[in-house]
C-alpha cells in the first residue's frame, strides 16, 4: 500500500518534501522516480521548498568536504588474520554461554531470594520484637559499608 508521499492523488507539501530531503539529500538523482517529479513540481512552485533544497544542498556540501578518515595501513590484512586466527565455533560459543554465562547470571539472580528465605525463615520463630529487632538489625549490618556499621536501630517507644 503506498504512502501518502507516493500517491498521485494527494498533494505533495512542503512538509513531504522536507521528509524526502532528510532520507534521500539534496540531490535529484538520488530520489526515488514516483516522488521526484511531483518534488520538482513543487520545487517550482513553493519558496519554503526551495529554501529547503538549498539547506540541505549546503549540508550535503559539509558533508562531502568533510571527507572520510583514512584506514590505518594495513587494517584489511590485520582483521582477516584475526578472523583467521579466532575462527567462528556456533558451538563452542553456544556451550560457553549455556554452561558459564547464563548461569552466572542465573546465582546473581537468585541470590536476593535466597537471602530472603534465611531472613525470613530466621525471623519466623522470632515472636518476641526484641529478638526480630536484633535479627533485622544485623541484617542490616550485612549491606551496610564501614561507616554504617555502628548503626544501632531505635528502640520502641523513643
Amino acid at each position: 500500500m503506498p504512502n501518502d508521499s507516493t500517491n498521485d492523488a494527494m498533494p505533495f507539501t512542503e512538509a513531504d518534501f522536507e521528509r524526502l530531503l532528510d532520507r534521500h539529500g539534496a540531490k535529484a538523482e538520488r530520489w526515488p522516480g514516483a516522488e521526484r517529479s511531483r518534488a520538482t513540481a513543487l520545487l517550482e512552485d513553493s519558496p519554503k521548498a526551495q529554501a529547503l533544497l538549498a539547506e540541505a544542498q549546503r549540508l550535503d556540501d559539509a558533508l562531502d568536504a568533510w571527507g572520510r578518515a583514512p584506514h590505518p595501513f594495513g587494517l584489511a590484512t590485520r582483521i582477516v588474520a584475526n578472523a583467521q586466527a579466532h575462527p567462528f565455533d556456533l558451538a563452542d560459543t553456544v556451550f560457553a554461554w549455556l554452561t558459564t554465562k547464563l548461569w552466572r547470571a542465573a546465582s546473581m539472580a537468585c541470590a536476593p531470594l535466597l537471602l530472603g528465605f534465611a531472613f525470613g525463615a530466621a525471623v519466623s520463630g522470632a515472636e518476641d520484637p526484641a529478638t526480630f529487632a536484633a535479627l533485622e538489625e544485623s541484617a542490616l549490618v550485612v549491606f551496610a559499608d564501614d561507616a554504617l556499621a555502628d548503626f544501632a536501630l531505635p528502640e520502641e517507644g523513643q
